[in-house]
């Protein structure tokens, strides 16, 4: 993912301790992609996104390397990863073990809290134009209005096209590419 979005530490206990993920999302429904995992710090904002989470994401990563032979494993004691993520190994190199990282909590909170924002409300704003699609073209119907995209796509009324949402480029002028290649 590139561009604003939220930054999320998730955590899990096993009979092998507690362990800790760092992951980057376009939306808050992204974390219940880990099930068994729960929110260590509390990080998405109503009014705000980060501005460039995966940045952040990548300094706590490189502040805490995880350089071992196997993703599925703790580099520094051996110890196996949780499942994690929709296929139980989506994220497995973001998973750290917090015996052997301590600290890494405490970093996440401290770098999160210093990240800078943007208010929401201003991110990622897109051109809608309304049409009416037919067979072998469409017809614009009404004059094109601004609407900052929600970022959970669960919101999303029906017949939402998401091929017309491209920044900064009006949908008539994409569907036409789209369709006829120009």
């Amino acid at each position: 993912m590139s561009g604003p979005g939220y930054v999320d530490l998730v955590g899990r206990e096993t009979e092998h301790g507690a362990w800790a993920k760092v992951g980057v999302a376009a939306r808050t429904g992204r974390v219940l992609d880990h099930q068994g995992w729960t929110m260590l710090v509390r990080t998405f904002e109503a009014d705000y996104v980060l501005a460039n989470p995966h940045s952040l994401e990548r300094s706590i990563l490189e502040q805490f390397r995880d350089e071992g032979p196997r993703s599925a494993e703790c580099a520094v004691c051996g110890a196996p990863k949780p499942p994690v993520g929709r296929t139980d190994v989506d994220g497995l190199t973001e998973v750290r073990h917090l015996r052997c990282y301590p600290g890494m909590r405490d970093f996440f909170e401290q770098a999160w809290r210093g990240a800078p924002r943007l208010a929401q409300d201003a991110v990622w704003r897109v051109d809608f134009d309304p049409l009416s699609l037919h067979l072998g073209g469409f017809v614009p119907v009404g004059q094109p209005w601004r609407q900052p995209p929600r970022m959970d796509p669960s919101e999303y009324q029906a017949n939402t096209c998401n091929v017309l949402c491209v920044r900064d480029v009006p949908a008539g002028d994409m569907l036409k590419l789209y369709l006829y290649g120009y």
